[in-house]
């Protein structure tokens, strides 16, 4: 069977640029997206604000005795917990809900693309692959769009606030605090190129499986007539235990992955309280500031644990919006002369006689 003009089609594209053809999609739902954006500013201004309003608290009317002051603290603190649950529920919405919209373009184009090939491409490309790029991937970059983005630009922004946080109220707990972040990121970048490489094995497996099945399935009447009954089992076992493998090895490196980014939360904890006590006994810090960063180093910590949940899903993505932005690559088949030719006294129909 000659080469499908898929297969020919060399791709070597960033995540950046996968980013950036998203973006083309998301483009008409921008002041959507902006609203989306401004929401998440306000998840990490109240993220923010509630462990300060702890010190506040412990630090202020507690230590003094004067509680009639926690009343105003204790107002503000509801309030923005309400504000936070609003805005949460806000973005995660209205992000659904234009992700949704986004990707369905996506499909249509796709499907579009693909009614303007030849039979050449269809007779070489396998119906499993099609299939494919037109579901299973979709459906990937759908939830890239719609929950993981959420995820991890939302993490993103609250970290950065939570660190000018810590360094403004004291720099030396926020050193502490942060001083097993460089080992998690190594984590992240280290294990990301992993997960990368082993959830495009998967995907590519899982394409050829589907083709597979469809050919034995469509071709039943041939296997059974020439008795290729064992090669079709013999082959079905070897795409079995290959898709056993591949997925054992993106179970492994998960689960290392996010074994070491829990540890090294517990270290991180660990190393904060040692320098709040020090803190406390050097007179550099308070007993509301120290319970205030406990919380701020926690709350640092859960981005890149949720992006740890969140990575598998995310290569899982980028690697189906690869295959389809190579899909996309492919030469239309079928196209229109540049001249074409007017035919005389066409009147638009046929007659069969």
């Amino acid at each position: 069977m000659p080469p499908s003009p898929y297969s020919e089609v060399e791709f070597n594209v960033s995540d950046r640029s996968l980013l950036w053809m998203l973006a083309k999609f998301l483009k008409p739902y921008a002041w959507q997206l902006g609203l989306v954006f401004a929401m998440l500013l306000g998840v990490s201004f109240f993220s923010v604000l509630l462990p300060y309003l702890i010190q506040q608290a412990v630090d202020g009317p507690i230590t003094t005795g004067q509680l009639e002051g926690l009343i105003p603290l204790g107002i503000v603190y509801f309030v923005s917990i309400v504000l936070l649950f609003l805005l949460r529920f806000g973005h995660i919405y209205l992000l659904q809900t234009v992700g949704q919209s986004a990707l369905v373009n996506l499909r249509q184009t796709l499907f579009e693309h693909l009614l303007k090939q030849d039979m050449r491409f269809f007779n070489t490309t396998p119906v499993g692959q099609l299939v494919s790029r037109l579901s299973n991937d979709i459906d990937a970059l759908t939830e890239l769009v719609s929950t993981s983005f959420v995820v991890v630009v939302s993490n993103l922004i609250t970290l950065v606030g939570i660190i000018i946080t810590m360094f403004a109220l004291n720099w030396r707990l926020a050193l502490f605090g942060l001083a097993v972040m460089p080992i998690m990121l190594f984590l992240t970048v280290f294990f990301r190129k992993r997960l990368r490489k082993a959830s495009n094995a998967y995907h590519k497996l899982v394409a050829e499986f589907l083709a597979f099945m469809n050919e034995q399935f469509g071709g039943m009447l041939v296997v059974q007539l020439f008795q290729r009954e064992k090669i079709s089992r013999d082959e079905f076992a070897g795409y079995n235990a290959r898709h056993r493998d591949v997925h054992r090895e993106i179970r492994d490196n998960y689960t290392l992955y996010a074994t070491g980014l829990q540890l090294m939360t517990t270290v991180g904890l660990a190393i904060v309280l040692f320098g709040g006590a020090l803190g406390l006994v050097e007179g550099w810090a308070t007993v509301g500031m120290v319970i205030a960063f406990v919380e701020y180093t926690r709350r640092s910590f859960e981005p890149v644990l949720q992006l740890s949940e969140q990575i598998s899903q995310i290569q899982t993505a980028l690697a189906a919006g690869e295959r389809i932005a190579r899909m996309l690559r492919v030469e239309p088949g079928l196209k229109d002369p540049e001249q074409p030719v007017t035919l005389p006294n066409f009147k638009k129909t046929f007659a069969f006689e």
